[in-house]
């Protein structure tokens, strides 16, 4: 099994999506949009005279209101910049009633509403949410359909991440040992 980029972060990933309930694939599919895997990605953000940071692709001011104390150089760190974005996304989920889509929009867009046709925008007119959901929305779904509808209780993503670490003949050692209690 080859290991992909997403698997290294995935102790990570399932241990804040766990803590703060928020589906793993969900995560996933940000931060392969956001960053594709890259933790030293940034980008400037001119129309809010911010800058965002590293996996999740974070805004500092966003950080900071999660975090007060956190830094721009702490945002680069894979820990705290998963940890800060899951928060948010499960805040983003809790004021959208647990809607995916309505919760990947306002990810991107700070609070957003649907218009009549079905289209997400936000105070300053983004034209671009839309794509971005839709992005986002395909990768949440093609995690799923990768990692099998159990990814967030922890089962299959224990396996995937010793299959890739351990090979496919550790894993049936480790796993018969633990079926047997030795």
């Amino acid at each position: 099994m080859a290991f992909t980029y997403e698997q290294q972060y995935l102790p990570l990933v399932t241990r804040y999506g766990q803590a703060y309930n928020v589906p793993i694939a969900l995560i996933l599919a940000h931060m392969k949009q956001e960053s594709n895997f890259n933790y030293l990605a940034n980008r400037n953000e001119p129309a809010i005279n911010d800058k965002s940071y590293g996996l999740m692709q974070v805004l500092l001011g966003t950080a900071k209101s999660i975090e007060p104390n956190v830094t721009a150089a702490k945002l680069y760190e894979p820990e705290t910049n998963i940890r800060i974005a899951v928060k948010y996304i499960k805040s983003n989920l809790n004021r959208y009633k647990n809607d995916i889509k309505h919760s990947i929009a306002a990810y991107n867009a700070g609070h957003v509403w649907q218009n009549a046709q079905g289209q997400y925008t936000n105070s300053k007119g983004r034209t671009n949410v839309n794509d971005y959901v839709n992005s986002v929305h395909a990768y949440y779904l093609q995690y799923i359909k990768q990692y099998g509808s159990d990814i967030d209780k922890g089962i299959n993503m224990q396996l995937v991440i010793l299959t890739a670490l351990l090979g496919v003949g550790a894993v049936a050692y480790y796993s018969l040992r633990k079926y047997y209690g030795y």
